[in-house]
């Protein structure tokens, strides 16, 4: 659960990081592969199969002080491949264009790299303010933008010490066009643009009710949406952006047999997207821009019921 200012739920799966977010190779929906767990199948430590380099990424991150941190699926196949621990409220995720996962944490706030398949950070950038909160990769420069109280704050080829832009109100998730145009949802209701090369926001009007939290570049147009107060089941639109305007030219119903679609942060990967459910314990892959009911879930997080924070898929290289 986000802290203080926001009070609201985060959730983030690992899906390739196509905007840095957005595209990537993409299994067939259902398909399912060889690799197999190994020996491996602990939800504690931190801990990663060989073969896992080799394979789609999908990171489930979660959990607060006690118990943070990023189980690591076989996207193709739903199988536990790793185990990344030590990790405190992680609360969102994004991936580069080299497939290197990115992962926002408070307390401290920080943001953490860690290679495809790789359990040991590679980077670690301190977040200027207070709930960092989430985070996307330009692909056009591979520049680094977290969200936080502060605003937005951007680190240069995802590195030293960053810029820092006040946003129109506090910003949950955000995410880069394949153009370097940074997007952000502000205040759970308001879609706001940062233009490449431009130092202030563009409020965008968008023609979509709010509550949401999501957004994300697909690979053709922004996916925006997810959110745990709006009505079941949870809706993602597909939003094209003209000037200040953004228009909605479909929505995508993630409907469940119950009340089981979450708020916070979805992934779309190719023609699947990725939403944790308000139980915590499973992540649901749904068609897309199709949706309906989901292709399939992932549920194997172990004994301990976490609250599930982030999700991003790291394709293969």
């Amino acid at each position: 659960m986000r802290i203080s200012t926001l009070n609201l739920f985060a959730v983030t799966a690992a899906m390739s990081a196509l905007l840095a977010a957005c595209g990537g190779s993409q299994p067939p929906i259902g398909a399912t592969g060889a690799m197999a767990p190994a020996a491996h199948t602990s939800h504690i430590g931190s801990w990663m199969v060989p073969a896992a380099k080799s394979e789609d990424l999908l990171y489930v991150g979660g959990g607060g002080f006690a118990h943070g941190y990023l189980h690591v699926y076989s996207y193709r196949s739903g199988k536990l491949v790793g185990n990344i621990s030590g990790l405190v409220s992680p609360s969102g995720e994004c991936v580069d264009t080299a497939g290197d996962l990115w992962v926002v944490t408070n307390f401290p706030d920080e943001a953490i790299e860690y290679a495809h398949g790789g359990t040991t950070p590679i980077a670690t950038l301190s977040v200027p303010g207070s709930n960092a909160y989430g985070c996307a990769v330009d692909p056009t420069t591979g520049d680094l933008a977290v969200t936080n109280t502060n605003g937005v704050s951007i680190f240069q080829d995802a590195q030293g010490t960053p810029t820092t832009y006040v946003d129109w109100a506090v910003p949950d998730y955000c995410s880069y066009d394949n153009k370097g145009n940074l997007f952000v949802v502000v205040g759970h209701d308001q879609l706001t643009e940062l233009p490449e090369g431009s130092s202030g926001f563009n409020i965008i009007r968008v023609d979509i009710p709010g509550p949401y939290s999501t957004v994300q570049w697909d690979g053709r147009g922004l996916a925006v949406g997810g959110d745990a107060f709006a009505s079941y089941p949870v809706k993602v639109y597909q939003v094209t952006i003209s000037g200040s305007r953004g228009k909605a030219i479909k929505t995508v119903t993630l409907s469940t047999k119950d009340d089981r679609a979450n708020d916070a942060q979805f992934w779309v990967q190719g023609h699947t997207v990725v939403q944790p459910t308000n139980r915590g314990n499973e992540v649901g892959i749904w068609a897309y821009p199709s949706g309906g009911m989901p292709a399939r879930w992932i549920r194997n997080f172990g004994p301990i019921r976490y609250d599930t924070l982030a999700v991003a898929i790291s394709p293969s290289q």
